[in-house]
């Protein structure tokens, strides 16, 4: 029995699950107070919220999974922070590099400030007025607006320490990692459930969701500090214009990434109004937790996945990756059945205000969700490599996918709205990624060729 529970104290899979399990459960604890004590209007505004967020975090550019990407080459024995490719580690030895990890931490001190204000700048003003033109009075009361004003502080707040979890995550600290965000879950649905039991509205939300930003932000700092930082007096200059060729790439296929599936809950509010939007917003967020569940299998695997890169080991590399990769997409379709059939049953019970999408539009919903999940496991793979040759396909997706949904959600409602970004993908990027990755699965020695020979070069 001891054994067993060490076994799940240090094992990151099991605490990655855990997390997930933690989301979901106080996902259905906090739900029937949420749902009975929120309007189906101010939820469906609220799910508006968290996409502005969402949309308003591209002025981060990318930086944070690259600082993750780079601290993982480091930990690998990279020299240096090669801005496309892999300086590959040489030797016997090949020990972590402490200085370099060091610079990184330096560089996102000086960088994420600059970009907090541009993202609170972004979400104040452009969100807000998005909010005014299209809500009018539906946004100006005082359920609402101050709530959003309140969120978008707390998440500029945020922005100023967003790359500390995922420096923790890049220097193979997965479960260390999740073991805060747990802390963080914890107080988020402690605040929720208090807020809106005392009639808090929206206002609950808004602070549970500053608290899961800011709390394990803090601790991620508090143990690369300890960790790493502390470690080695020496810091190896590292700029962001080292990280920019792949930053850059990186903003916009997240941008990309956006416009593909996430951008469909503010033309659900546009197309079909706010009741609507609701449904498809807790839709959503169901399939996110299944979403998250199974990406748990490969997620923690990516720094290890860094590592083997820089040192050549692509046969345990390809292993790995198919591995994890079946484990995943199973439990997606396992974990999709069964929340499909179970959580419309459950949400009765809860005498809810909203419920989820009918059955048959869940299911496609989940469908489509799950044609994304394959595509971004796909794009995760090639970002390892630190290069992105996949780049004009995902854009172009996207801006094809919001052209379709706008169109189909004129002529279908709803149901278009779901339909377009699978329509979209399996025209042609959904193929092309599988693609790519099975190239990128067999790379040439690069000590064998010279730059210009690269299969898998990233887009100039």
């Amino acid at each position: 029995m001891i054994q067993l529970f060490k076994r799940f104290r240090e094992s990151p899979v099991l605490w990655t699950g855990f997390v997930t399990l933690l989301r979901t459960g106080g996902f259905f604890l906090v739900l029937p107070i949420v749902l009975r004590k929120i309007p189906t209007e101010e939820l469906g505004m609220w799910y508006v919220f968290l996409s502005i967020a969402q949309f308003s975090g591209i002025v981060e550019l990318g930086f944070s999974p690259n600082i993750a990407r780079f601290a993982s080459f480091f930990l690998g024995g990279a020299a240096s922070a090669r801005s496309l490719g892999i300086d590959h580690a040489e030797g016997e030895k090949r020990e972590p590099n402490l200085a370099g990890i060091a610079g990184l931490a330096r560089m996102g001190c000086s960088l994420y400030p600059k970009l907090g204000a541009a993202m609170g700048l972004l979400m104040m003003v452009g969100g807000g007025l998005w909010l005014s033109i299209h809500f009018g009075a539906k946004f100006w009361n005082l359920q609402v607006a101050p709530a959003f004003f309140l969120y978008a502080a707390g998440m500029t707040a945020n922005m100023y320490g967003l790359f500390w979890m995922n420096l923790l995550f890049g220097v193979d600290r997965v479960r260390q990692g999740q073991e805060v965000f747990a802390i963080g879950l914890i107080l988020n649905y402690i605040l929720c459930a208090v807020g809106l039991l005392c009639g808090a509205g929206l206002y609950a939300l808004a602070l549970g969701q500053i608290a899961l930003a800011l709390l394990p932000r803090w601790l991620a700092y508090r143990i690369v500090k300890r960790d790493f930082l502390s470690k080695t007096p020496e810091i190896q200059p590292v700029s962001w214009r080292d990280l920019w060729p792949m930053t850059w790439r990186s903003g916009l296929c997240t941008f990309a990434g956006w416009l593909s599936l996430p951008v469909m809950t503010l033309i659900c509010a546009q197309v079909v109004g706010l009741a609507d939007t609701a449904r498809y917003g807790l839709s959503m967020q169901l399939i996110t937790m299944v979403y998250g569940l199974a990406g748990t299998w490969i997620g923690v695997k990516w720094p290890q996945i860094g590592v083997m890169r820089t040192r050549r080991e692509y046969s345990l590399m390809r292993r790995l990756v198919f591995e994890r990769s079946a484990l995943s997409l199973l439990t997606f379709a396992v974990g999709g059945a069964v929340a499909w059939w179970l959580a419309p049953e459950a949400i009765h019970l809860f005498k809810s205000k909203t419920n989820f999408l009918p059955p048959v539009l869940l299911a496609l919903l989940f469908g489509v969700v799950f044609v994304d999940f394959i595509i971004g496991m796909g794009k995760s793979f090639l970002v390892s490599g630190n290069h992105m040759p996949h780049l004009e396909s995902v854009l172009a997706t996207g801006v094809l996918t919001v052209i379709v949904a706008f169109v189909f959600g004129h002529l279908w409602g709803i149901l278009g709205i779901i339909l377009a970004p699978a329509f979209c993908q399996l025209i042609f990027n959904f193929w092309y990624t599988l693609r790519l990755c099975w190239i990128d699965f067999y790379p040439i020695n690069e000590a064998k060729r010279g730059p210009g020979n690269n299969l898998c070069a990233p887009l100039n």
